[in-house]
């Protein structure tokens, strides 16, 4: 999980934490020639919403992770709220990263050419994608452009009350 696919940042205009923290680090890994998928916090923004009815069915919950997720997970709905969600919603960026890997049928996939910058003092950070070819760089990731919302919510909540099943 790093960077933006639709390069609207959570730190500047244009990066996500992630790859703003580390832009170097970043750029090694996405020029390594691996095997990459990347998921973008554009995803989680999107299509890994949890709002005030998932939250209600945790509350409502007598498992004990249910609480402790909430607990923990209060400061961020507080930073989030109505800022970078709609009040009392968060978006999920390292669940949807994981269900991404564990169910990528689920996910909408596109091979690209990425890259990250590191100098640019409005751009620090940001993941550079060559959406329309123009570069004539070999495409190195596949972006994550989408994953099932409902699929989310419903594993979200699950694997957090005594209805999942939990190793």
């Amino acid at each position: 999980m790093g960077g933006t696919g639709d390069g609207i940042g959570n730190v500047t205009p244009a990066a996500e934490f992630n790859f703003w923290a580390d832009p170097e680090a970043a750029r090694v890994v996405l020029g390594a020639s691996l095997p990459l998928r990347l998921v973008g916090w554009d995803v989680s923004r999107r299509d890994a919403v949890v709002g005030p009815h998932e939250l209600d069915r945790l509350r409502a919950s007598d498992d004990p992770l249910a609480h402790f997720a909430l607990a923990v997970c209060r400061t961020y709905l507080e930073f989030n709220d109505g800022t970078q969600q709609p009040s009392g919603s968060m978006g999920m960026p390292d669940p949807v990263a994981l269900l991404a890997a564990l169910e990528p049928e689920r996910a909408t996939w596109r091979r690209v050419a990425a890259d990250v910058e590191c100098r640019g003092d409005l751009t620090r950070g940001a993941l550079v994608i060559d959406h329309l070819s123009r570069t004539g760089a070999t495409p190195n990731i596949d972006l994550c452009t989408a994953f099932d919302p409902a699929r989310f919510k419903e594993l979200f909540v699950a694997r957090l009350t005594s209805g999942g099943t939990r190793r």
